[in-house]
């Protein structure tokens, strides 16, 4: 490892410790107990230090560490805001983050560290097909099923249930029935 990069090692090692003392005082002051809320940092910290392998490494070496980089990040993400608003049947439909997005975060930033278009160009079609299948499953699951109790789920099958009643009900119970417009006496 040359001087150079031994500098953005030390700096990356700095902003991370920097940043969980101001966590672990944060929680002192709000009287939290960091590891009880925290512990995904030990998930965040390991996935970020991927991306400082990269940059340890040089422009345009090393890019495919930003694949398991981005993904490890945003496991520990996702876990850090189910823990937090303790949300964890996000489970359902979050996956798409990690799978198809995440992967295509890491490909898009190795296409730009390592000047590849086609690696970008791909990365930008995972993460577009990630993020809608993202917000389809997150809709399906959370308002229409209402698997995080805060859904509209009761309302939603009450409303489709009086639609398909109300149909019914126009289409044939209320309706004359339909004259046979076969003129009497000719049979074919």
């Amino acid at each position: 490892m040359n001087r150079d990069s031994r500098q953005v090692t030390n700096v990356i090692m700095g902003i991370v410790l920097v940043g969980l003392g101001l966590l672990f005082l944060l929680a002192q002051f709000l009287r939290i107990n960091p590891w009880t809320l925290g512990w995904p940092f030990f998930v965040i910290i390991p996935g970020l230090m991927f991306f400082a392998g990269m940059v340890a490494s040089g422009k345009g070496r090393e890019g495919g560490l930003a694949i398991p980089g981005s993904i490890i990040t945003t496991v520990g993400l996702i876990l850090l805001y189910q823990n937090l608003l303790n949300a964890w049947s996000t489970w359902a439909y979050v996956w798409a983050l990690i799978y198809p997005t995440s992967i295509g975060i890491g490909r898009i930033i190795m296409g730009l560290w390592e000047e590849r278009p086609r690696e970008v160009r791909e990365g930008r079609q995972m993460v577009v097909i990630g993020l809608i299948i993202f917000v389809a499953a997150a809709v399906f699951f959370e308002v229409i099923i209402g698997i995080g109790g805060r859904g509209m789920s009761s309302i939603l099958w009450s409303l489709i249930l009086i639609g398909i009643g109300i149909y019914l009900l126009i289409r044939r119970g209320f309706a004359p029935p339909a004259r046979d417009e076969t003129p009497r006496g000719r049979e074919d």
